[in-house]
């Protein structure tokens, strides 16, 4: 009777209300899981361009200096060390990275953070 199709549509309403969370959810997680690989593959760039700057300053004594050069022309800057300012040392720094599955995100942060924080010294 009447009071079976009242009850029918309590729970059809239940189950339309299940799903839109549902899908709402799934467009969360597939939006934060596309803003993490995006951070990750950023994070990944950057590792990589510290291993080759790391790299280069290990090399042998001829240093790439191709962030000084122009077009590939002369030397944008060429000054001897005795004409530099005095320099003040820094504290050293040690980058550590760990990355667990809570806050991933503010993790891959803390890397970008600590990664700039190196490369300013």
């Amino acid at each position: 009777g009447s009071s079976d199709d009242r009850e029918l549509a309590k729970y059809e309403r239940w189950v339309q209300e299940l799903r839109a969370k549902d899908a709402l959810s799934r467009s969360l997680l597939e939006e934060r899981t596309d803003a993490f690989q995006r951070e990750t593959a950023e994070w990944e760039d950057r590792q990589k361009a510290l291993e080759d700057l790391f790299e280069q300053l290990k090399g042998d004594e001829t240093l790439d200096v191709s962030a000084l050069t122009g077009d590939g022309a002369d030397l944008l800057v060429q000054a001897s060390i005795e004409e530099a300012d005095d320099r003040q040392s820094r504290d050293s720094f040690r980058m550590t990275a760990t990355l667990d599955t809570r806050g991933n995100r503010v993790s891959v942060k803390n890397l970008k953070y600590n990664q700039e924080r190196m490369l300013d010294e």
